[in-house]
């Protein structure tokens, strides 16, 4: 009995997390980061493995950790240079969560049980981020 199915960014972003080893917090960030991603049209020409591997990389940004490492690139297969495009815009969505038409994803994830990751301040995105030795 095959159960096929297509690889989701919810997938690639659970293995990631794992290997960055990240806190509840930072793992809760990460997965309202890509769930805020289905909200934005121009994200559509990404990989779903891209926007789980940006969604990781901004997490940790965000939350002032080491924002890549070599375990993450062999893992995603991604640099950060190469997720410059999908992170940037991914942040300016998130940088824009707050007075979005469309409140139910930051409301759920607003909640004390998914660690209030909603409310956290967005960080500045540095545009030398992506060119930083890790």
């Amino acid at each position: 009995d095959f159960k096929l199915s297509i690889p989701t960014t919810w997938m690639f972003l659970s293995r990631y997390v794992r290997v960055a080893e990240v806190d509840k917090i930072t793992e809760y960030l990460g997965f309202y980061l890509a769930e805020l991603s289905l909200l934005e049209y121009t994200l559509l020409q990404y990989l779903p493995s891209q926007i789980a591997a940006a969604s990781v990389m901004l997490a940790l940004y965000n939350r002032n950790k080491p924002h890549w490492s070599a375990t993450l690139e062999y893992y995603t297969g991604y640099t950060p240079r190469a997720l410059r495009e999908c992170a940037t815009i991914l942040h300016r969505v998130h940088f824009n969560a707050k007075v979005s038409t469309l409140p139910a994803i930051r409301e759920k994830y607003s909640v004390h049980h998914l660690g209030g990751v909603a409310q956290i301040d967005v960080k500045e995105l540095r545009p030398s981020l992506f060119d930083e030795p890790y």
